[in-house]
């Protein structure tokens, strides 16, 4: 576990300086903005399940239920934090598929 933990965070700390250098050496920024918000999400969304967590007292099955719970803060903050096109161009794609699927299951 301790190795794995090491490998991990070197080669994560690798990756930080390389992007640090592309921008100090080429002053080129290789993540726009967009690129954050499922991190963001994540996090934030983390940080909410670990405080309401403990209040659910989920047990058994019911883990099930938490872990779409968690899904539905994640895509609550994704959207909170603005759609761009590609966000919504994806979210239509979804939607047309999700329908045309339902649409299969309830002939």
């Amino acid at each position: 576990l301790g190795a794995g933990i090491a490998t991990g965070t070197s080669i994560a700390l690798i990756n930080i300086a390389r992007l640090i250098e592309v921008h100090l050496l080429y002053d080129m920024h290789p993540y726009k903005l967009p690129y954050w918000k499922p991190l963001v999400s994540g996090v934030v969304a983390t940080f909410a399940w670990v405080g309401i967590r403990p209040m659910l007292h989920l047990t058994g099955w019911l883990w099930a239920g938490g872990i779409g719970l968690f899904g539905v803060m994640y895509v609550l903050v994704f959207i909170a934090l603005g759609l761009d096109d590609e966000d919504r161009l994806i979210l239509r794609a979804v939607k047309r598929r999700v329908l045309k699927q339902l649409g299969r299951g309830s002939s």
